[in-house]
């Protein structure tokens, strides 16, 4: 062999030495934990204000959350992957939050057994919250707002937040 054959192999080795590093440490930096900010999708902040012994139960929650709700270990009413839901659900979901049938939204908190929420500022499912005394607003950001059933806030020993409806 040559020297300048050798050489053309040595500079493709190294090529692909340099390039399956590369691609390693971008792999690699893809599963790698992130700090997770208080953002639309991960409302940090309202999650981490819910005491835990109500965090476990049944929440009644906007579909961008759900995923969020999963990564720390609460079962959300609704997340993202439709699919698993059907068609239907997805429907009845979208219908529901648009907040226009009060009555319907309370009907399937209670079906659910949610007793707390979480939706962002703008979503109507507040307003309807805002209207029942036995629910108190006990967060509200930029980002994220939780109504908690009073009662259950009682029983933990927690007292609301903001007692104005």
């Amino acid at each position: 062999m040559t020297s300048s054959a050798l050489s053309k192999r040595v500079e493709w080795a190294v090529i692909i030495v340099t390039m399956a590093v590369g691609a390693t440490m971008v792999a690699s930096s893809w599963t790698i934990p992130r700090g997770v900010g208080n953002e639309r999708f991960s409302p940090r902040n309202a999650v981490d204000s819910v005491p835990a012994a109500i965090a476990a139960q049944p929440v009644f929650n906007d579909i961008e959350v759900g995923g969020y709700l999963i990564s720390r270990q609460i079962k959300p009413y609704i997340d993202t992957r439709l699919e698993l839901y059907g068609r239907s659900t997805a429907e009845a979901y979208y219908k529901l939050v648009d907040g226009r049938d009060e009555q319907a939204i309370l009907s399937e908190i209670e079906k659910w057994g949610a007793v707390w929420t979480l939706f962002p500022p703008s979503n109507r499912v507040n307003d309807v919250m805002a209207r029942q005394s036995a629910w108190c607003r006990h967060f509200g950001d930029d980002v994220a707002v939780v109504y908690i059933r009073r009662d259950v806030l009682e029983a933990a020993k927690w007292e609301c937040a903001n007692r104005a409806r």
